[in-house]
């Protein structure tokens, strides 16, 4: 049995937790981190499970993703065609495995000056930069131990309307957890300068500390 989940979301996990039987302390709380460990009589009929447990919901799918890699899956297998390395049996050595976390906070990709290289294949395989596009690009950075898109945003050739993250396809942001609206207002410098300035000091005072 493989288990997958994040801590506090997940009655099974919880109870592991209470029973002594993983230990959380180290992850607990932690930005983007995971451990993975090998549970012995989880429940009745299995004598052992592999956990994936992650501090929130990256830490937990980079700690899925992690397993993805040990298997044979390269970050690159859909975007540079690397080939999976089929084998007839996978082997999970018993113990525990603990991630030590992110040393930088926000990393990610930066789609830049898409058109017209990326375009074209975009418009051949899926039309427009929607979330049948975007899935493959979050797939990738979460692979990468990502957690951030700048997306594609070019006023457009005649083949394809105006590349607008938000306006595009609705689907983009649904499936991509980015600005919080609740807590910085609209995305719009018209209508909430102050907070978008505020924003892009921070994201330059970020760039000189690096």
């Amino acid at each position: 049995m493989i288990i997958l989940a994040t801590i506090v979301s997940n009655n099974l996990v919880n109870k592991l937790i209470e029973e002594g039987k993983i230990d959380v302390k180290k992850i607990k709380g932690q930005w983007e981190n995971y451990l993975i460990q090998t549970v012995k009589k989880i429940i009745a009929g299995v004598d052992e499970a592999l956990v994936i447990l992650g501090s929130d919901r990256r830490g937990t799918a980079y700690g899925a993703f992690d397993i993805s890699k040990a298997i044979g899956v390269s970050p690159w297998y859909w975007w540079a065609d690397v080939p999976i390395a089929h084998k007839k049996n996978i082997l999970i050595k018993k113990g525990r495995y603990e991630n030590s976390g992110p040393d930088v906070k926000y990393r990610g990709i930066f789609i830049n000056d898409e058109n017209p290289c990326l375009t074209k294949c975009v418009v051949k395989n899926y039309g427009s930069y929607n979330h049948n596009f975007y899935e493959k690009v979050y797939e990738l950075i979460l692979r990468l131990k990502g957690n951030f898109l700048w997306p594609a945003m070019w006023p457009g050739p005649r083949e394809i309307s105006a590349q607008a993250f938000f306006a595009d396809d609705s689907l983009n942001h649904k499936t991509a957890d980015e600005w919080h609206r609740a807590d910085n207002g609209v995305w719009d410098y018209t209508k909430n300068k102050k907070k978008l300035r505020r924003v892009l000091a921070l994201w330059n005072k970020k760039n000189e500390e690096l």
